[in-house]
């Protein structure tokens, strides 16, 4: 009987990397059978989708409330695809509020189960609760060499093969094709308002607004707003022309435009670092809903700013101030505007920022992360 193999995503970034990795194991094992949870795309490139998940994403305490019949009945449909099928091996990959839980249920029914960019404990999280991951997850791939420690101290099976991005940005810039014809004189600044859609409704306004603000200042300027879904389109387009933006809709691979942007005001996750190695300046803007933000303002505010020095991954690596970072209160167009004018009309602040981004560039070596990853998937399968 071919082996079986179910691999678990819930966001853009985790279905890329899944993406990937799939091609890989079907390279190396064609008879391997791969289900997972994933869109279309991973359907096309012989992988069976049980469910897709990216809809369903969703941080913050208050925001996931919307989504918890939803993601109960997911829940539900994979609990009875794992039973069913008991696939020799579950990989997880990110998404740790919904994959944890999977996880749970599969290693109680005695599957064999892995994690790819696993909870972010080490980073914002406790010594107990990494600790619990390691006694649900036989194998974890770690991404970060202090995230390899932490796990390691807690006792979970941890093997560092380093992150993936790194790999595919580099090639990808041996075939990077022109998606834009630039003019002289012009300021192309990109848009990076995230992907799930309490982004598209908080995060958005706000850096459209932003937009505006430096469109005001330099009328020599372009934008372009990367998107991720096409249902988000109607209402960015609505944002477009409610400020009156020079402003044009990119709904190709993000890829071949960020390369080409002088400056991003950017939603912060994984675009930030994506920016970085592609070397191209950005600032990193995030809120929460105004109950989660109080909640975390109440309750949580001592304890954040005690531990959290930094929130985008290039600081938190560097540890050191790298991407111009704007936060809860800081979240606010005139100060993310105003961040990136410093840079955008003073060609000293710009060379500077430019500096420190190359120079963190240079730091993180290419893995072949996504190969390792395949390999020691396929003799886990193997065991």
């Amino acid at each position: 009987m071919p082996k079986r193999m179910f691999i678990l995503t819930g966001e853009v970034s985790g279905e890329l990397y899944a993406s990937e990795l799939i091609k890989q194991l079907k390279k190396e094992n064609p008879d391997l059978q791969i289900d997972c949870t994933g869109s279309s795309k991973l359907k096309k490139i012989g992988a069976n989708s049980i469910i897709d998940l990216s809809k369903l994403s969703s941080i913050g305490y208050t925001e996931v409330i919307p989504q918890l019949i939803n993601q109960v009945r997911a829940f539900r449909t994979i609990k009875k695809y794992l039973k069913k099928t008991k696939p020799d091996l579950v990989l997880a990959i990110d998404n740790q509020g919904f994959n944890v839980q999977v996880l749970k249920y599969a290693k109680k029914i005695n599957l064999q189960t892995a994690y790819f960019i696993a909870p972010q404990e080490w980073q914002w999280g406790k010594k107990e609760n990494g600790i619990k991951i390691g006694k649900i997850v036989d194998t974890l791939f770690s991404i970060f060499e202090e995230e390899h420690e932490f796990y390691l101290d807690c006792g979970a099976n941890s093997i560092y093969i380093g992150h993936p991005l790194k790999e595919l940005i580099t090639n990808f810039q041996k075939e990077l094709p022109v998606a834009i014809n630039k003019r002289k004189g012009i300021h192309y600044i990109g848009i990076f308002p995230g992907s799930r859609k309490q982004e598209i409704k908080l995060i958005a306004p706000t850096l459209f607004k932003a937009a505006k603000l430096i469109q005001n200042k330099l009328n020599n300027c372009q934008f372009y707003c990367c998107v991720t879904s096409k249902s988000d389109i109607p209402r960015l387009k609505k944002l477009i022309h409610k400020y009156k933006l020079n402003c044009e809709l990119y709904t190709e691979n993000s890829y071949h435009i960020i390369p080409q942007m002088d400056f991003s005001i950017c939603k912060s996750g994984t675009n930030i670092l994506e920016h970085t190695f592609f070397e191209t300046p950005c600032l990193s803007a995030y809120t929460l809903s105004p109950l989660t933000t109080w909640i975390v303002n109440k309750l949580l505010r001592k304890k954040f700013e005690k531990k959290y020095t930094y929130f985008s991954l290039p600081n938190i690596i560097s540890k050191s101030f790298i991407i111009p970072e704007f936060y809860l209160e800081n979240f606010n167009e005139q100060k993310i505007a105003n961040s990136a004018l410093s840079y955008l009309q003073s060609q000293k602040n710009y060379q500077q920022l430019k500096n420190k981004i190359q120079e963190f560039n240079t730091s993180i070596k290419p893995d072949q992360t996504l190969k390792s990853l395949s390999k020691y998937c396929l003799n886990l399968l193997s065991n």
